[in-house]
Protein backbone atom coordinates (compact mmCIF):
# COMPACT_ATOMS: atom_id res chain seq x y z
CA UNK A 1 0.00 0.00 0.00
CA UNK A 2 1.87 3.26 -1.15
CA UNK A 3 1.23 6.51 1.12
CA UNK A 4 0.59 9.90 -0.07
CA UNK A 5 3.02 11.45 2.34
CA UNK A 6 5.95 12.31 0.30
CA UNK A 7 8.56 11.83 3.59
CA UNK A 8 7.10 8.07 3.68
CA UNK A 9 7.63 7.57 0.21
CA UNK A 10 10.81 8.48 -0.24
CA UNK A 11 11.60 5.33 1.96
CA UNK A 12 9.51 3.12 -0.11
CA UNK A 13 11.83 0.06 -1.76
CA UNK A 14 13.50 0.86 -4.73
CA UNK A 15 13.15 -1.52 -7.99
CA UNK A 16 16.42 -2.81 -7.34
CA UNK A 17 15.29 -3.51 -4.17
CA UNK A 18 16.30 -7.69 -4.46
CA UNK A 19 20.24 -6.49 -6.28
CA UNK A 20 20.36 -4.15 -2.80
CA UNK A 21 19.79 -6.55 -0.52
CA UNK A 22 22.26 -9.41 -2.55
CA UNK A 23 24.48 -6.31 -1.84
CA UNK A 24 24.30 -6.19 1.79
CA UNK A 25 24.34 -9.82 2.52
CA UNK A 26 27.74 -9.76 0.82
CA UNK A 27 29.19 -6.73 2.76
CA UNK A 28 31.75 -7.82 5.43
CA UNK A 29 31.19 -4.83 7.65
CA UNK A 30 28.55 -1.94 9.24
CA UNK A 31 30.87 0.22 7.29
CA UNK A 32 29.99 -1.34 4.01
CA UNK A 33 26.42 -1.33 5.14
CA UNK A 34 26.52 2.36 6.55
CA UNK A 35 27.80 3.22 2.81
CA UNK A 36 24.98 1.37 0.78
CA UNK A 37 22.32 3.17 3.08
CA UNK A 38 23.93 6.57 2.74
CA UNK A 39 23.74 5.93 -1.26
CA UNK A 40 20.08 4.73 -1.40
CA UNK A 41 18.42 6.69 1.51
CA UNK A 42 20.88 9.46 1.81
CA UNK A 43 18.24 11.59 4.40
CA UNK A 44 17.64 8.84 6.18
CA UNK A 45 19.29 8.92 9.82
CA UNK A 46 18.85 12.63 11.10
CA UNK A 47 20.78 12.52 14.01
CA UNK A 48 22.83 10.42 16.64
CA UNK A 49 22.18 10.66 20.17
CA UNK A 50 24.49 9.21 22.75
CA UNK A 51 22.50 7.86 25.60
CA UNK A 52 18.73 8.60 27.04
CA UNK A 53 17.81 10.86 29.39
CA UNK A 54 18.54 9.63 32.99
CA UNK A 55 14.54 10.29 33.46
CA UNK A 56 13.95 7.10 31.67
CA UNK A 57 16.07 4.62 32.95
CA UNK A 58 13.91 1.76 32.02
CA UNK A 59 14.40 3.02 28.38
CA UNK A 60 18.23 2.57 28.75
CA UNK A 61 17.67 -0.66 30.47
CA UNK A 62 15.83 -2.16 27.53
CA UNK A 63 18.40 -1.31 25.20
CA UNK A 64 20.99 -2.32 27.65
CA UNK A 65 18.91 -5.60 27.80
CA UNK A 66 19.11 -5.78 24.26
CA UNK A 67 22.89 -5.16 23.74
CA UNK A 68 23.46 -7.92 26.17
CA UNK A 69 20.88 -10.57 24.98
CA UNK A 70 22.74 -9.84 21.26
CA UNK A 71 26.07 -9.90 22.59
CA UNK A 72 26.94 -6.62 21.16
CA UNK A 73 28.05 -2.88 22.57
CA UNK A 74 25.76 -0.58 23.06
CA UNK A 75 26.35 2.40 20.58
CA UNK A 76 24.23 5.11 20.10
CA UNK A 77 20.74 6.07 19.40
CA UNK A 78 19.93 6.80 15.83
CA UNK A 79 17.28 8.92 14.98
CA UNK A 80 15.83 8.43 11.62
CA UNK A 81 12.83 10.14 9.55
CA UNK A 82 11.19 7.13 9.78
CA UNK A 83 10.19 3.29 9.61
CA UNK A 84 7.43 1.96 7.92
CA UNK A 85 6.65 -1.86 8.70
CA UNK A 86 5.13 -2.90 5.65
CA UNK A 87 5.97 -4.54 2.29
CA UNK A 88 6.89 -1.84 0.45
CA UNK A 89 9.63 -0.39 3.49
CA UNK A 90 11.51 -3.88 3.48
CA UNK A 91 14.65 -2.07 3.03
CA UNK A 92 14.43 0.47 5.80
CA UNK A 93 13.18 -2.33 7.73
CA UNK A 94 16.38 -4.41 7.27
CA UNK A 95 18.77 -1.25 7.80
CA UNK A 96 17.06 -0.65 10.76
CA UNK A 97 17.21 -4.63 11.94
CA UNK A 98 20.97 -4.59 11.14
CA UNK A 99 21.75 -1.22 12.68
CA UNK A 100 20.13 -2.57 15.97
CA UNK A 101 21.49 -5.77 15.59
CA UNK A 102 24.89 -3.73 15.51
CA UNK A 103 24.22 -1.65 19.22
CA UNK A 104 22.40 1.00 17.50
CA UNK A 105 18.71 2.04 18.67
CA UNK A 106 17.21 3.29 15.94
CA UNK A 107 14.08 5.59 17.20
CA UNK A 108 11.95 8.10 14.78
CA UNK A 109 12.28 11.34 15.22
CA UNK A 110 8.54 12.06 16.04
CA UNK A 111 9.61 9.90 19.06
CA UNK A 112 12.59 11.58 20.55
CA UNK A 113 14.93 14.47 20.12
CA UNK A 114 18.39 16.22 22.60
CA UNK A 115 17.93 17.69 25.78
CA UNK A 116 18.55 20.85 24.96
CA UNK A 117 21.29 21.18 27.79
CA UNK A 118 22.84 17.85 27.78
CA UNK A 119 21.95 15.85 24.73
CA UNK A 120 20.48 12.86 26.21
CA UNK A 121 17.69 11.77 24.33
CA UNK A 122 13.86 12.95 25.51
CA UNK A 123 10.61 11.63 24.29
CA UNK A 124 8.61 13.92 21.87
CA UNK A 125 5.21 15.27 23.70
CA UNK A 126 3.44 12.94 21.90
CA UNK A 127 5.01 9.98 22.92
CA UNK A 128 5.45 11.18 26.54
CA UNK A 129 1.38 11.66 27.09
CA UNK A 130 1.31 7.99 25.48
CA UNK A 131 3.37 6.37 28.19
CA UNK A 132 2.17 8.63 30.55
CA UNK A 133 -1.14 6.92 30.28
CA UNK A 134 0.57 3.54 29.76
CA UNK A 135 3.02 3.55 32.58
CA UNK A 136 2.85 6.06 34.68
CA UNK A 137 5.27 5.21 37.56
CA UNK A 138 7.82 4.96 35.79
CA UNK A 139 8.04 8.81 33.85
CA UNK A 140 9.10 12.18 35.16
CA UNK A 141 5.45 14.13 36.42
CA UNK A 142 6.29 16.71 33.82
CA UNK A 143 7.14 16.50 30.77
CA UNK A 144 9.89 19.02 29.04
CA UNK A 145 13.16 19.48 26.36
CA UNK A 146 15.46 19.40 28.83
CA UNK A 147 16.47 16.50 31.67
CA UNK A 148 14.95 17.41 35.08
CA UNK A 149 18.63 17.31 35.88
CA UNK A 150 19.66 19.92 33.58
Amino acid sequence: MQTNDSKLDSYSDPSNTQDILKQISNTADLGGVREILDKVFPTWIVGMIPNYSKDYPHLQNNWDLICKKLGVERTSILVVENIVQDEHHVLIQTFAELLCRSGFCVRRKSEFFPCYKCGAALPTQILYDLMKEKMSHNIPKNWGTTCSTC
